[in-house]
């Protein structure tokens, strides 16, 4: 037995001898056993944008995960909010009270300052993907007198606040279980403040305990006892709009602005590369004006890319922005490689992108990014090899 475990032992030493020996750097005569066709060659090269726009869009906001509701640095917001689940057990009670709490997520403006908005009972159907400021401000959308009113200096971006809903309009809610005459399109709260927009969680938001909840106090047929009935389960939307002048068109900067979908249009130059070209990786960088953006610290501090179509239309997302620092300055990082790999293959193809913020339609954010007339214009970095 130890005869064949000192050839085995011995077999074993020379096997890690002869490993080691193949890891040892190649000489002079090694490197040259490859011919240089088969050597993968890799070039890079850097290029400013050709040009810059913002272009306004229509939001997307069917099923928001915030509504916001204010009047700031001259944007204004008006929610709408609608419990569809109301219970037909509440038909014959006798309604005491009733308020909704809504949970805070995000300001826009001053932090400090007053919120306040009037509550008007909202009178005819609405989806949140059709409304705009005009069509809310149709007569017959919604009943001119405030049913009730909200205010509060400050209110925190973490509170629960309450509002009180006028018992007649939600036993109209009530009863439209079972009675087609009466409707139920929920309320409309519309801001009377100056300096601050409020973000408030929808029945989207992850957390159970953050969504919207109409609380009612009512008496039993032939009881004194008051009870409590929590409701959830609601539809929600927002319309926010800017009051003052857009700030000019030009390609100085690209101003990317949430809530009302004003995104940037860049158009990139791909002509250097060499025809067929294969496409390892590509960046595109955008430096961002921080004095002129208006971030805020709970959502996400990204934006997004969009490929563009022959027509100059979105159609699919490319990728979410990253940060990074260079020279001191804040920068956005896109990788874009997807989109030049199609760049080199087809010329009917526009070398744009659609610059949208991430959190478009549930906050007012503004991100404002050097143009191609600044010294920090768009670039896009291509490392690639060319055909042999």
């Amino acid at each position: 037995m130890k005869k064949y475990i000192t050839v085995i032992i011995t077999v074993v030493s020379l096997s890690i001898a002869a490993l080691q020996g193949c890891m040892e750097e190649p000489n002079a005569v090694g490197s040259k056993i490859l011919p240089p066709s088969d050597l993968l060659q890799l070039d890079t090269t850097s290029n400013t944008a050709v040009g810059t726009s913002v272009i306004a869009a229509r939001p997307n906001i069917t099923s928001p995960a915030n509504i916001l509701v204010g009047s700031a640095d001259g944007f204004e917001s008006w929610a709408l909010l609608r419990f569809t689940t109301m219970p037909d057990s509440l038909l014959f009670t006798r309604l005491v009270d009733a308020e909704i709490q809504l949970q805070t997520t995000y300001h826009f403006g001053d932090s400090a300052a007053l919120l306040s908005f009037d509550v008007h009972q909202a009178l005819v159907s609405w989806s949140g993907d059709s409304l705009t400021i005009d069509s809310l401000q149709v007569p017959g959308f919604f009943d001119p007198t405030p049913s009730s009113s909200f205010s509060m200096s400050p209110v925190a971006d973490t509170a629960i606040i309450t509002i009180p809903i006028d018992t007649t309009i939600v036993r109209q809610w009530i009863n439209s279980v079972l009675d087609t005459t009466t409707t139920n399109w929920g309320v409309l709260l519309k801001p009377t403040n100056t300096s601050v927009i409020k973000g408030f969680a929808t029945d989207q938001s992850s957390n159970s305990d953050w969504q919207p909840k109409l609380v009612t106090r009512f008496i039993q047929p032939d009881s004194v006892d008051v009870d409590t009935a929590t409701i959830t389960g609601s539809a929600a939307t927002y319309t926010a709009f800017r009051n003052t002048p857009a700030p000019p068109d030009d390609e100085s900067r690209i101003y990317i602005q949430n809530g009302i979908a004003t995104r940037g249009m860049i158009n990139l130059d791909i002509s250097s590369l060499p025809a067929k070209a294969t496409i390892h990786k590509a960046v595109l960088d955008l430096t961002l004006d921080q004095q002129a953006s208006r971030l805020n610290s709970h959502s996400r501090d990204s934006v997004s890319a969009f490929f563009v179509d022959t027509t100059g239309s979105a159609i699919s997302i490319l990728a979410i922005s990253e940060l990074v620092s260079e020279n001191g300055q804040k920068v956005y990082r896109l990788s874009v490689t997807n989109a030049v790999q199609v760049w080199i293959q087809r010329d009917d193809l526009l070398r744009r992108l659609l610059i949208a913020g991430y959190a478009e339609n549930s906050t007012l954010d503004s991100f404002v990014f050097y143009g191609v007339q600044s010294n920090f214009p768009p670039k896009l970095t291509i490392t690639y090899s060319p055909v042999q």
